[in-house]
């Protein structure tokens, strides 16, 4: 089986003026193809410093990281913003919609700025709206939603160029249950449609869904939590 994510003996560290802090050290897994993976683990812990890296973000002090086939820390800027447009959807906390666009505009944005216009984009977004579950809310605008409903045109919007991985930090945290639990629920359909899924989450609960649950603790992987699939 094919890997969506390998990374191999990565470290990160920061400078803060002259002392030197690590965030990650050789740190090494993969995850197959279509499958999930939540990182879970105390603040501090390094979690969305790996993230971040997953990302093309930021770039590990050492190591390797690999997303679909391609070796990430050997790109420029544009190249990984090329990349990640085409490649991974973000979805956050705090949704980070534009509050100047409606919800409909919002999940086009990404489409856009990949260059891509016209009826096939309208096509796309209708599909995307009417699978979270938002087509009354097309003309809204971000102030005029609810935490659950700007959840939801974040995960559109994430999907927008049918990425092949999904990056979610802590992508319920501001939610409450039944709320989280239509989040999930998506993120189910996500999955099982092929596209992987690493989501950081402080809730058990919410870890419980994924395929694969790992814990990372002052910077180093833990033997594996769980996985569904061995």
């Amino acid at each position: 089986m094919s890997q969506i994510i390998e990374v191999k003996k990565v470290s990160k560290s920061y400078l803060d003026g002259k002392r030197k802090t690590g965030a990650l050290d050789d740190v090494s897994f993969s995850l197959p193809a279509g499958e999930s993976m939540a990182i879970i683990g105390p603040s501090g812990s390094g979690k969305t410093t790996l993230l971040h890296l997953l990302g093309g973000l930021d770039k590990p002090s050492a190591g390797n990281v690999s997303v679909n086939g391609q070796e990430l820390t050997g790109l420029s800027d544009k190249e990984l913003s090329m990349f990640r447009n085409q490649t991974i959807g973000f979805v956050f906390q705090f949704f980070y919609l534009n509050e100047y666009l409606n919800v409909f505009h919002n999940i086009a944005l990404p489409m856009w700025l990949a260059g891509k216009s016209g009826g096939a984009v309208d096509q796309r977004v209708n599909q995307l709206i009417e699978r979270v579950g938002l087509i009354d809310r097309a003309t809204h605008f971000p102030s005029q939603l609810s935490g659950g409903e700007m959840q939801r045109v974040a995960v559109a919007r994430a999907l927008a160029n049918e990425p092949k991985l999904i990056l979610a930090d802590e992508p319920t945290g501001n939610l409450d249950r039944d709320n989280a639990e239509n989040i999930l629920q998506i993120f189910d359909e996500i999955s099982d449609s092929g596209v992987s899924i690493v989501a950081i989450t402080h809730d058990k609960y919410v870890a419980d869904r994924f395929d694969h649950v790992v814990k990372l603790n002052k910077g180093r992987l833990q033997p594996e939590a769980k996985s569904k699939t061995t």
